[in-house]
């Protein structure tokens, strides 16, 4: 069955994607360009484009991302049971059908988090999720801030933690510093899937305590994450770590 909460539909924070492609037309970076739900959904309608997107934007509306919310014989996962029933929320199924889409209100600390070795995500802005409208269960957007919190603590515990006045540099990812042929090289250890958003948002906090300016930052774990990590993560993580890190006040010392 087909649907959307009219509380989604109301908003215009609806782009297109192509089924070959990650990347959404109009993009995140450009609200002034986001279409209203009308819009998008006749673009796909007529072809023109493939998949609806909305655009998360810190509107108290948060995506939980189950990337993996099936096994192989089609049950439900016990994270995705446990997640599921705790939101009571609108359910759908991922354009994949092996994963799930959960939307439900409350507030989130920093823009987004990422448990790659879970399979879950969770944003409040800089993301976008391709809408399939293939509901599982529920058809409205519950509000559950004890949720929320549960879900904080339970599968991203061990996430960078930042303050909400202030935030400290937390060295869990450095550079090796190497004297090779006269010359002093920064050398970038391998970083693996799983381990890459912890240690560029790492990197990153030790930059901003610094007082590096958020351009730098960004073009530096830009060239990190093409060197070090395997396999590198999405330009979109970059901005969403990016984001997090530069968005509370540095600390004063």
């Amino acid at each position: 069955m087909f649907y959307i909460p009219e509380e989604l539909q109301k908003l215009k924070q609806w782009t297109n994607t192509y089924v070959d492609s990650k990347t959404p037309f109009p993009k995140i970076n450009m609200p002034d360009t986001w279409l209203s739900y009308d819009v998008a959904y006749d673009n796909v309608a007529r072809g023109w484009k493939d998949y609806l997107g909305f655009i998360f934007n810190d509107t108290n509306i948060i995506g939980i991302d189950l990337d993996q919310g099936f096994d192989n014989d089609g049950f439900l996962s016990p994270m995705a049971v446990d997640i599921i029933n705790r939101c009571n929320s609108f359910t759908e199924y991922s354009k994949h059908g092996r994963g799930v889409h959960i939307y439900i209100k409350g507030v989130l600390p920093l823009n987004g988090y990422n448990n790659e070795s879970a399979g879950i995500e969770m944003y409040k802005s800089k993301r976008y999720f391709v809408v399939t409208g293939n509901c599982l269960i529920k058809k409205d957007i519950n509000t559950n801030q004890e949720v929320i919190d549960y879900i904080l603590d339970k599968y991203f515990k061990d996430n960078p933690k930042l303050n909400k006045h202030a935030i400290q540099s937390k060295t869990i990812y450095t550079p090796e510093m190497r004297y090779q042929d006269g010359k002093l090289h920064v050398v970038y250890p391998i970083i693996k899937q799983g381990c890459r958003n912890i240690s560029l948002a790492s990197l990153a906090g030790q930059l901003y305590v610094k007082g590096v300016d958020r351009l730098v930052i960004k073009s530096k774990l830009l060239e990190v994450n093409q060197q070090a990590c395997k396999p590198p993560l999405d330009d979109n993580e970059i901005d969403i770590i990016v984001n997090s890190i530069t968005g509370y006040r540095r600390e004063n010392k």
